[in-house]
């Protein structure tokens, strides 16, 4: 082993290149293991990812010591020393600063938003274009995983897309129209349902003084979105096409898949008014989810129908919001009832409520989670899913850079997700389902009648959601004495039938089927 200069290219055909001489990888087999680790730099690879990365559905029975074999072979390949660990179980790329073309894109895309923040439009320009130097085509091709391609490249590939249109409008805002005409040309061609670059392609053509062929473009797009998903062009097109009618000078890009200015959003519901107690816990699970740079933060609450899971999680949303300033997402996934909610469809509202014109949505679930990836990449954003069915409807909606954390809410303890940290959620103890109690029926009422309003606590089974119901049936009734319902509620033929108030049930949450 060595400790020569070594550098890896995965925007495009996997490469890599060892003091300054190309590495060749003839093994297939060899290509996918090396590609799965670049992409989880620093991260651990568990080896019953890589087996499924090799074999898909159907590995031999000797595939744990094969995955041994290529792995020893790969770091024979590499031939550099420190790179490639055994750690645990799983497989590690420690990735040296500077080896890998895809960490290099990243920070010149951090680069060149933090400059166009600050209004430097001339310094985010240059980031953009070292940036999209290095996407050399189609991402890892020559890389035989049908695994890979579904699940890493189109996030990737939708980065790589978002830095290009960035780019394309700020080289028309400086005026340099005809020198991108023919490169958006080839890119409108290779990516032909890009509605952003295609308006882009029309703005250039127009500046250039050529407003016939941006027609054309225009009608070429009508026709192809109309063959090919039933759709008409979204409204960033139209206004261009609109503009280009009347031989006005069309819009800048601000609404199109590419160009669209990322917009933080709050979509947490308000925080349950009488909350109580869960201090020490909602301390603990806010130090747990502090953005980190290395990783995504994942927790997951469980615990049984009305423990307080959701109340939970909203309160920890907004305790979490300075840190997260880029957006807080929240989904309830009906995960307990009858039917949970599809992920695609899931990821469609997300994506909306993101700025994505639904017109330009991929199909498919990999698609549409590539697309949600790469829309909150390299963002300080929260996602709360609430009341997870299970972890396949939960995988597609994770994020999956540092800088974003995610919060899950399910009966289960969800084993299948790579989380951070799993909370069992209990029952409240006496002492906090008597502050909920006091914090709807008022202190002096449950203290006058203090021995009774610890049994109601008990006969509910110390739930937050059991003892919410009962005080939200005596709050409109002061006069009725509490023993008056802690008589009804001793009948356990009819305890469930008195815990419901409005549309608050205990029946109905311990009655939805739990997800097979």
């Amino acid at each position: 082993m060595s400790k020569g200069v070594i550098r890896f290219g995965v925007l495009g055909p996997l490469e890599v290149w060892r003091d300054g001489e190309s590495i060749d990888l003839p093994a297939a087999k060899l290509r996918v293991i090396l590609a799965t680790l670049l992409l989880r730099s620093g991260q651990p690879v568990p080896l019953a990812e890589l087996i499924q990365r090799l074999w898909e559905t159907d590995p031999p029975l000797g595939a744990r010591g094969a995955v041994q074999t290529y792995v020893t072979r790969l770091r024979r390949t590499l031939g550099v020393e420190g790179l490639l660990h055994n750690r645990h179980g799983a497989y590690i790329v420690e990735v040296p600063a500077g080896a890998s073309d895809l960490v290099e894109f990243d920070s010149l895309l951090a680069t060149a938003r933090t400059a166009r923040s600050a209004g430097d439009t001339a310094s985010a320009l240059i980031a953009l274009r070292r940036a999209t130097a290095l996407w050399r085509g189609p991402i890892l091709a020559d890389v035989d995983s049908t695994a890979l391609q579904r699940d890493d490249v189109p996030g990737i590939l939708e980065r790589c897309l978002e830095a290009a249109g960035q780019r394309f409008e700020l080289e028309l805002a400086a005026g340099n129209h005809r020198g991108v005409v023919e490169e958006l040309r080839r890119m409108t061609t290779a990516y032909p349902l890009q509605e952003g670059l295609r308006g882009h392609l029309m703005r250039a053509l127009h500046a250039s003084g050529r407003r016939a062929e941006a027609l054309a473009v225009y009608r070429e797009t009508r026709d192809l979105l109309r063959t090919e998903l039933g759709l008409e062009p979204g409204h960033e097109l139209q206004a261009v096409h609109s503009a280009l009618l009347r031989d006005e000078t069309p819009p800048s890009a601000g609404t199109g898949v590419i160009a669209t200015a990322y917009q933080a959003v709050c979509q947490l519901p308000p925080p349950t008014a009488d909350f109580v107690g869960r201090t020490d816990q909602l301390s603990e699970l806010e130090a747990k989810l502090a953005p980190d740079h290395e990783s995504v933060p994942i927790v997951v609450l469980s615990g049984v129908a009305g423990v307080g899971k959701s109340t939970l999680a909203v309160k920890l949303g907004h305790r979490l919001r300075p840190a997260f300033p880029d957006g807080q997402l929240y989904v309830n996934l009906e995960g307990a009832g009858r039917q949970p909610r599809d992920p695609a469809e899931v990821l469609a509202e997300l994506l909306d409520a993101l700025g994505r014109p639904s017109s330009t949505l991929p199909h498919g679930l990999a698609a549409r989670s590539a697309a949600f990836r790469a829309r909150v990449a390299d963002r300080n954003v929260l996602i709360v899913l609430d009341d997870a069915a299970d972890a396949g409807q939960v995988a597609p909606l994770l994020p999956g850079t540092p800088g974003t954390a995610a919060v899950i809410t399910s009966r289960r303890s969800l084993p299948e997700l790579p989380a951070t940290h799993r909370h069992r959620l209990h029952p409240f103890s006496v002492d906090e389902g008597m502050a909920l109690l006091s914090r709807i029926v008022t202190d002096d009422r449950v203290r006058a009648e203090s021995d009774t309003a610890t049994e109601i606590v008990e006969l509910c089974g110390r739930l937050p959601l059991a003892v919410r119901i009962i005080g939200a049936r005596l709050q409109p009734r002061p006069t009725t004495p509490l023993g008056a319902l802690a008589e009804r509620l001793r009948d356990e033929r009819q305890r469930l039938d008195e815990l419901t108030a409005g549309n608050l049930r205990v029946r109905s949450e311990l009655d939805s089927p739990m997800p097979g």
